[in-house]
This record gives structure tokens, sequence and C-alpha cells, in this order.
């Protein structure tokens, strides 16, 4: 496993370069890309010289954001985020990427849960077959809290086993599933759970810690904090688990901290690094 860094969870826009630059200093051996990163690098056809630059910093390749949205969206919103995925995958793969994430949204306004599961099934197979020329492992990430599909008519896929059953439905080599430990915790899941996944399907891991003062079903999605703050997220349980089974991907902080944006990124970036050395017990 290695640290990954990714700036937009820190709470900054950065060009991929900046990204690079910083990572190294920074303590981290990777890069993921957001969206817009990956979206600006396929854009302006600089794969190329983003590839020769991580070469040359030594810094490896992540994984990245397909699109901003996610596999429920209206036919309209679904074929819009078609568009360009060929070449969108064509440069990343380019510099490198071999791995990308996209969200499962564990609710839906209008579906029921079997129409909403055979409608992901079908987008899913359609994406993993543009991806899968190019070699990139598609995760798929579940949302564990309660408070985010709280509300919603039809509930959907929310943990770890849901999201297996699901990749299982695709049936596609390339497709898998990505862990967060904050979704992993809401779903009161356990290190064993982990230690049953082949690790070929993983496509990537994010920490983080919970509130304290919440119980587990009042943690708040978009509510995290630095690994260690709180200590109510068993992180080394999780990152045993992982190299337990032989998990050798990026793993990537994502504190959700709006704290962090108000320092310099080299400042975030070594305060984000010294939260992960302490609380990781140096796994990774």
């Amino acid at each position: 496993m290695y640290r990954s860094l990714n700036t937009a969870y820190l709470g900054f826009v950065t060009d991929v370069e900046t990204a690079a630059r910083t990572a190294g200093p920074g303590g981290f051996r990777g890069v993921d890309l957001s969206p817009i990163q990956a979206l600006n690098v396929a854009a302006d056809g600089s794969a190329t010289a983003v590839r020769e630059l991580l070469v040359d910093l030594d810094i490896r390749p992540g994984w990245f954001a397909l699109t901003p949205r996610n596999f429920s969206g209206d036919e309209a919103d679904w074929e819009r985020d078609l568009e360009g995925l060929p070449e969108l995958c064509a440069s990343m793969s380019e510099i490198g990427f071999r791995r990308a994430l996209i969200v499962v949204l564990p609710f839906a306004e209008s579906l029921d849960f079997e129409t909403n599961f055979e409608r992901h099934v079908n987008r899913i197979r359609h994406v993993a077959g543009i991806l899968l020329p190019y070699d990139i492992l598609l995760g798929l990430e579940y949302i564990g809290p309660v408070t985010r599909r709280c509300g919603y008519p039809h509930l959907f896929v929310h943990d770890m086993k849901g999201a297996l059953e699901l990749r299982a439905a695709v049936d596609r080599r390339n497709v898998g599933i990505f862990l967060d430990c904050f979704h992993w915790y809401c779903a009161r899941e356990r290190p064993a759970d982990i230690e049953a996944l082949d690790p070929s399907w993983i496509a990537g891991a994010h920490i983080n810690d919970a509130f304290a003062g919440r119980t587990i079903d009042e943690q708040i999605a978009f509510e995290r904090q630095l690994p260690g703050t709180s200590g109510l997220i068993d992180l080394v349980g999780f990152l045993r688990a992982l190299q337990t089974i032989g998990y050798d991907g990026p793993v990537t902080c994502e504190p959700m901290s709006g704290n962090l944006a108000q320092l310099t990124l080299p400042e975030a970036v070594r305060k984000t690094a010294e939260a992960i050395e302490v609380a990781t017990d140096g796994l990774v």
C-alpha cells in the first residue's frame, strides 16, 4: 500500500503538476486526480507530459474519478456523462492510471430497488466495456451513513455486502469496489469483512475519522476528520486487513475538513501526512 494525495480532498483546487510536485515533499508516494483534473488533462492533451512528470518525480498514479455524477441519473444526464469517456480513459491510461472511482448513491428519488439495481448493472457494464481496453479497474464506492439515505423514498446499496452483490451481477472482470473506512465504520463492518475480499477487486481505499459525540447512525457523510482525531474508526484494523489480503494499491486521506483549506497547501499536506503516520501505526 502507498499513500496517495488528492489535493481536492484537502480543500484545494490545483492543477495536476502542483499536486504532483507537492506530493513527494509532503510524504506521499502517489497522486489521485479529481474529475476536473482528469478532464482538464484529457482536454488539453497533456497526458504524455504528466506521465513524464510523475516519472521524474517518482510519484505513482493512484486513481482517477470518472465523473462527479453517478449511475442514478436520468438518461439525458447519463448520455452526457458518457461523452468523451473513451478519450478520458485513453489519456489516463497514457499516464499510467489503472484504477477509477465512481460513487453508488444509497437512495433513489423515483426508482424502486429492483429497477435501480437493473439500471446500475446495465450502466456499469457499459462503462466497464469502455474501460476494459485500457486495463482500468472500476471501483464502486458504497455510502454507509444512515443520514445520507434517510428521508428518501427508495433505498439502495449502502454497504459492502450490497456492493459485492452489485459487482457479482455486473459480472465483469474489471469491476470491483472502492473501500472507505468511514463508510465501512458506518455500515458496522469489521476487518474480517475485508479479509474475505480478493485484493484484485479493490480499486482504492479512503481513510479518515468520524466525529466524537455522535453515534454511528448520527455520522454525516460530508463531515469527517483527519485520521486519529477521534479514534472512533479502527483504522489500524482496517489497514491491517488490507495488508493481510495483499492489497498494494493507493490509500488516500479524505478528511472533508474545512480547517485544512485555511492553511497553505504544503502545510495542509504535511499536517495530513503527520496524522496518517500517527494514526496508522506506520502501515501506510
